[in-house]
């Protein structure tokens, strides 16, 4: 692999992602600058489903969904728990894999 052409295909993949304002694919999002950066990016994201797991408990849910639509089942839930008055203790939290439209959805 050829890390300068590997660099440009991501940034060129991402500036098509982000092009398209309020509708565009990605509309924020981190880089990592180096190995170190990477490595602390995925220890937050292996560490959601631990950190819920403090609640006691945790349901977890594997689902695909439209890439547009991806974060509104977090959304949508967290409208649910408030809706059932457990919004103070009950949590919803969503990550997963853009490229193939696969969120985690825990909620505690």
């Amino acid at each position: 692999s050829d890390g300068a052409h590997d660099q440009e295909k991501l940034h060129r993949f991402l500036e098509a992602a982000m092009s398209g304002d309020d509708d565009a694919a990605v509309q924020d999002g981190v880089v990592a600058a180096d190995e170190t950066q990477a490595r602390a990016i995925w220890r937050l994201r292996e560490g959601v489903s631990d950190a819920m797991t403090t609640a006691g408990y945790v349901y977890k849910y594997d689902v695909s969904l439209p890439l547009q639509r991806m974060y509104e089942l977090v959304e949508e839930t967290r409208v649910k728990l408030q809706a059932a008055g457990v919004e103070a203790t009950a949590k919803a939290a969503g990550y997963g894999h853009l490229g193939d439209a696969n969120l985690h959805l825990n909620v505690t």
